[in-house]
Order: structure tokens, then sequence, then C-alpha cells
């Protein structure tokens, strides 16, 4: 039984505490509290708090949100964009440094490798579905080439630091920091209905001189679907 005894949680003192929570809540007993420990103060609660538990309510999007397979895609213009530098690639893509020809913006150019059109369109729709959540890397257009038809994804540019050399200046507060950033990401998605499957500091870019962090690489990515079992061995390495 959980009446009148405390239970210890650690929260960070320099992070906002999140009141709103989408996960599934339950409630606790009277009489009991919850406390901090370190130099953080006790959080003040009611008698009965909502706290988040570990399993998400189960809302199951729209239909239309989940049909990609049917996704007609808008093509942009390939001329509007040149290629400056190539900065990586994948098992699925090659991505380099872009700039847009028309307002002078740099931008991210993704140009996909031959994979069957499900997979092309299941990433668009994955990314139209998160288009405006925090954190999440901006798809700004989708164009083609004429001849060869191999398609490319305009992302947003994000200045980012190579993570080997940018995770060990990381203070403390730095790193709690860019987690929160992460998981608000994560969560976004995730109340979307759709797992990312392949997080690792490779496809988090971190633009540090203005604190801003982007969840990239969606080519992994699945819509979920209760009950359905999926590959566990996606994340690459």
């Amino acid at each position: 039984m959980l009446e009148g005894r405390e239970i210890i949680a650690y929260v960070p003192c320099e992070l906002p505490f999140i009141t709103e929570c989408p996960f599934e809540v339950f409630s606790l007993p009277v009489g009991v509290r919850i406390i901090t420990v370190g130099s953080c103060q006790p959080i003040s609660l009611p008698d009965h708090v909502q706290c988040s538990s570990l399993r998400r309510r189960q809302h199951s999007p729209p239909q239309r949100l989940l049909d990609y397979e049917s996704l007609t895609v808008q093509w942009g213009d390939q001329d509007d964009y040149e290629v400056v530098r190539k900065v990586g690639r994948g098992k699925y893509s090659e991505v380099f440094e872009g700039i847009n020809v028309t307002n002078n913006e740099r931008c991210v150019v993704k140009i996909l490798k031959p994979v069957k059109k499900k997979k092309i369109k299941r990433e668009i729709k994955i990314l139209q579905n998160l288009c405006g959540g925090p954190n999440i890397v901006k798809l700004l257009d989708i164009v083609r080439d004429q001849h060869s038809k191999t398609p490319s994804l305009i992302f947003e540019y994000v200045n980012s630091t190579d993570f080997k050399v940018l995770y060990p200046t990381l203070t403390d507060y730095d790193i709690r920091y860019y987690i929160y950033e992460l998981l608000k990401a994560l969560d976004y998605c995730h109340s979307q209905g759709i797992m990312h499957r392949d997080v690792k500091p490779h496809n988090v870019m971190i633009d540090h001189e203005l604190r801003k962090l982007r969840l990239i690489d969606w080519g992994l990515a699945e819509f979920y679907h209760p009950g359905k079992e999926y590959n566990v061995r996606v994340a690459s390495r």
C-alpha cells in the first residue's frame, strides 16, 4: 500500500516541468506525496496527482493519415535547387548541402537511391503528417530528375556540429536540455501514431549556437498499428 508514503523523484531544476502530459494517467492515493532529491525543491502537488505511466493511451489516427500507398506526390521544380557539397550518405540515400536559387537560402537535398515506391511514399507521408511538430526536421519540397526519375527530398538546413566534436564540450545542463528537446520530438511523433525507429547521434542535428535540435532521417519510420508485429532489428548500426 502507498498510503502515507513518499515517492522520491529527481527532476532537473533548470528544465520546465511538464504539466500537460499526453500519456495515460493514474491517481496517487491520499497522503502520498512526491519529493525530489538533491538541490531541487519539493514539488507542490494536490492529493490526487496525475502522473505519466509507461503506457500511452491508444489513439488511432484517422485512416487518411495512415494511408500512404495512395498518396499522390506533388512534385516541385528540381531546377530551383543546386547542390553545394556532399554532407553524408546512407543505405538508402545520399545527402547534400544545397541552395534554393529562388531565394538564396540554404537547404538539405536528400537524393534517394532506388527503392520501392511504397517506401518513398511512406517517408513523405510521415514527414507531411509531422510537419510543424516540435524539433521535427521540416520537409520543404519534393522533386525528381526529369530523365532518371530519381526523387529528392528538400529539407530545412541546420548548421549542425559533428556530434563527435560537440558532445565532449557539452555541459551537464546542455545534455539535459538537448535530451529534453529530443524527447519533445519523440513525444509528438508518438502522439501521431508514428515510430522513428532509428534514433541515434547521426540523426540528431544540433545547432549549438542557436540551441536548436532537429530529429532527421525518417526513412525507417513507420505508422504504429496496435497488435501488429514489427521488425525489432530495423534500426541502423
